[in-house]
């Protein structure tokens, strides 16, 4: 398994594979130099949704910084590749041209911007997510020392570090989706219940955590 830091990435080296049918959808096997596309996330916030048959949980990230602005550009610039893919292929695949404008309009993009409205007009951007699955006999679920933890560990708002792969890239009538799943995450920080009252000693400025490290 080789993991990138995103500007270690070619995307001259992204390809896909033709789309299969897979009951009601279409999926399509993207690689990278035949290989799997395998990158490290930045830290980020867990949002937690889950269910028995099926996984699915939310990065969300803390800034657009440094790494995270790389990683952030990265993904917009990733799913543009996509689509050019798909628009060179599509009448090979699927026995029509389709528009690059339809494509565009398909494509439901990696990244996912919240906004709030301040006012009846205008929208501000609050925060912006990755969904990403957990695949329940594949993705390893670790604490800063690499000891394995189970899923219920991980709590709302608690800070991770991820290795995501990008799975499939998914075809329905009207909508084509990129498929993320986790790989590795690592809990960094646990979001802890304060008491009433109460102080929680803060020992982030003595823990240093090497952002660029591949656990």
């Amino acid at each position: 398994m080789e993991i990138h830091l995103v500007d270690t990435v070619d995307l001259e080296k992204i390809s896909m594979s033709k789309p299969k049918k897979n009951g009601l959808y279409m999926v399509s096997k993207p690689k990278y130099s035949d290989n799997e596309l395998i990158i490290q996330m930045p830290k980020m916030n867990l949002s937690l949704e889950s269910s028995e048959e099926n996984t699915q949980v939310f990065l969300d990230f803390l800034n657009k910084k440094e790494y995270s602005k790389k990683v952030y550009d990265f993904l917009n610039t990733l799913d543009s590749k996509i689509i050019l893919i798909i628009f060179k292929n599509s009448e090979e695949w699927f026995g029509k041209k389709i528009p690059m404008e339809k494509l565009t309009e398909m494509y439901s993009g990696t990244l996912i911007n919240i906004f709030s409205e301040s006012n009846e007009t205008e929208r501000k951007e609050t925060s912006t997510r990755i969904k990403v699955n957990i695949n329940k006999k594949e993705t390893s679920l670790v604490d800063k020392k690499n000891n394995e933890l189970e899923l219920s560990d991980y709590k709302n708002n608690s800070t991770v570090e991820c290795i995501c792969r990008l799975k499939y890239i998914v075809f329905s009538k009207d909508k084509c989706v990129p498929v993320w799943e986790i790989v590795v995450m690592k809990l960094i920080v646990k979001v802890n219940r304060v008491p009433k009252n109460a102080f929680i000693e803060d020992n982030s400025d003595n823990d240093s955590i090497e952002e660029y490290s591949f656990f």
